[in-house]
């Protein structure tokens, strides 16, 4: 109910089970002020939205079906992925050899800042609960332990077969990801 160059005061009182946990079971004060006051309007859906998507499209029915074969080509690149992911971890299962404590403690503290940095860009800030804190350090253990792994066993894999990956896939494989992310 305020108005551009208004200020007021409102009162928030958070959940026990809020996130951040910073935040959790508090009731907090804040003093604000309208800068300036907006509103989103959603464009009508017809032939003029969607050639404003994409000049590539005419019509309604054409952008839909653009947006159906992304979805279905997108499904099916992740159920690849997962039978892949399913076949890595069944390689690991059957073939268990053991990797350095302190390889898998580098591969852990990286895996670590990298969600100490994520934490931070989404504002969340450093988990403090010591029991969240133990359960995101056993999570990263076996994440390190299983992505060591699997670095040895297709390397392993690769050498027996003799694969070997030129520069010309590798500028190849650049270029198909430079394309699809325009």
């Amino acid at each position: 109910g305020k108005r551009v160059g208004e200020s007021g005061r409102v009162e928030v009182d958070y959940p026990a089970d809020y996130k951040p946990e910073r935040l959790a079971g508090r009731k907090i004060e804040y003093e604000f002020s309208v800068i300036d006051v907006r509103e989103k309007k959603v464009p009508a859906l017809n032939d003029e939205f969607a050639s404003s998507i994409d000049p590539r499209f005419k019509t309604i029915p054409e952008l839909r079906e653009d947006i159906r074969a992304r979805l279905f080509e997108e499904k099916e690149h992740e159920s690849v992925r997962h039978m892949e992911e399913r076949a890595i971890d069944l390689l690991i299962e059957r073939n268990q050899f053991d990797v350095p404590k302190s390889m898998r403690d580098r591969f852990k503290q990286e895996l670590l800042k990298e969600d100490d940095r994520r934490r931070e860009m989404a504002g969340a800030g450093k988990e403090e609960d010591a029991e969240k804190k133990k359960q995101i350090d056993e999570f990263f253990d076996r994440v390190a332990l299983r992505n060591i792994r699997r670095y040895f066993l297709l390397e392993h894999i690769a050498e027996k077969e003799g694969l070997a990956v030129g520069d010309e896939e590798v500028d190849a494989e650049l270029e198909r990801i430079a394309a699809e992310n325009g």
